[in-house]
């Protein structure tokens, strides 16, 4: 007599003769809610068992056993909580580690950078001693914030600007860019604050003769002229903090006019 093949539902483990059959069985079960199939009703039973057995194991333990287990776990948890807790001192003092090397690295940096613009200097001074003259005749870069062109002294430098300026003035237009210049100038025979030297710029910073930045001093000078009330100034102030991509030749074109032939050589110190 042939033997007969059954196949089980891996939920419920009902028996079924065929394989039809387990289909059949298991379209009708992924149409019940979840809670109504067999494969949820055996896991609760599943639960209930583990639970039971649990709680008879707990009834046929020694009172005793009961405590010492109890204990054991809070003394896990305390270990788990003083584990956490070292962790994160540990990432804190990894992070503050990290903090103090990139602090160390700049420092570093900085150094380098300094080291390099002295030895430049010390460069410049060889090639021409004129430059030492500087330090006793040049005004820090920095009292330029503190100059305002009204103040008796600078009279001159505010006749060309009240009197020579275009009516529409701005930086952008060559005309006003002469003017501006020809004021920078007069206000650097004033007070003596940047110098040139063929192509290069030299300025006092605090007490130390340094290399000057063109563009920068350029600003400063401007800076000058916008903190007495001047609008021309006023706006190009404005305008060279812009940054978008579309303002850069503009921006170029205002600190081209605004730097040409600013400046005095240091044969005319």
């Amino acid at each position: 007599m042939e033997e007969q093949i059954t196949i089980s539902c891996v939920d419920c483990h009902k028996v079924f003769k065929n394989s039809q059959a387990l289909r059949c069985h298991m379209y009708r079960e992924s149409s019940k809610l979840e809670n109504e199939r067999c494969g949820y009703k055996r896991r609760i039973k599943d639960l209930v068992s583990k639970r039971n057995v649990a709680q008879r194991q707990i009834v046929d333990m020694d009172p005793i056993e009961i405590v010492e287990k109890v204990n054991a776990s809070s003394r896990t948890d305390e270990l788990l909580a003083k584990i956490v807790e070292q962790n994160n001192v540990l990432f804190q003092q990894n992070n503050d580690l990290k903090g103090e090397v990139a602090e160390i690295r700049h420092e570093n940096m900085e150094i380098k950078k300094q080291n390099e613009e002295m030895k430049e200097m010390v460069t410049e001074f060889t090639r021409n001693p004129k430059l030492l003259v500087l330090v006793d005749k040049l005004y820090p870069i920095q009292s330029l914030r503190e100059i305002d062109l009204k103040m008796p002294a600078f009279k001159p430098v505010l006749e060309i600007l009240d009197n020579e300026l275009p009516e529409y003035a701005n930086l952008a237009q060559e005309k006003t860019g002469k003017i501006h210049c020809k004021a920078v100038r007069k206000l650097n025979e004033i007070q003596p604050t940047a110098v040139k030297d063929e192509e290069k710029l030299f300025c006092k910073d605090g007490d130390v003769i340094t290399k000057a930045d063109n563009i920068d001093t350029t600003k400063k000078f401007i800076h000058v002229m916008a903190n007495s009330g001047f609008e021309y100034a006023q706006k190009a102030s404005i305008d060279l903090k812009s940054k978008r991509e579309s303002d850069q030749p503009f921006k170029q074109t205002i600190l081209q006019n605004a730097s040409c032939d600013m400046l005095q050589n240091i044969q005319e110190l």
